[in-house]
């Protein structure tokens, strides 16, 4: 249902802030791995093998701007345009139909994307120092 497709959205925010590029071809140019996703009992979606892919902003200037102007470009139509499904959620639509032989609609996707900005809410508030500590603490 909903939840469950809203769940997936929210994956997807934790791939965004990980640029974990190979698990839902959102926002990344590649088919995805539907492997890289189960469900828990209650139907919860649990990424698994997350590869967290760091650009260094000084060291890839360049790569690092295109990131962040796709991750930008996303959660931007996705707040802009509720109701349109966006073109890379519509491959993460495509690969749960080619998965599953059940196309979840536009609907489906858009409710993909309400999880993609609750996530993208969640993860916000998290100030920058945070994550630095995780690496070095």
């Amino acid at each position: 249902g909903k939840a469950r497709l809203q769940g997936i959205g929210k994956v997807i925010a934790l791939d965004i802030v990980c640029n974990n590029w190979d698990r839902l071809p959102a926002i990344w140019e590649n088919e995805g791995n539907s492997k890289n996703i189960i469900f828990g009992d209650d139907g919860t979606p649990i990424g698994i093998d997350l590869g967290v892919t760091p650009i260094n902003e000084t060291t890839f200037k360049n790569g690092y701007d295109k990131y962040m102007a796709k991750v930008h470009q996303y959660i931007s139509s996705a707040v802009q345009n509720p109701s349109e499904e966006l073109p890379g959620t519509k491959q993460v639509r495509d690969l749960i139909t080619m998965c599953t032989g059940y196309d979840i609609g536009a609907t489906g996707s858009i409710a993909i994307q309400e999880g993609v900005i609750q996530g993208a809410k969640l993860f916000a508030v998290i100030q920058p120092e945070a994550f630095v500590e995780l690496k070095t603490g």
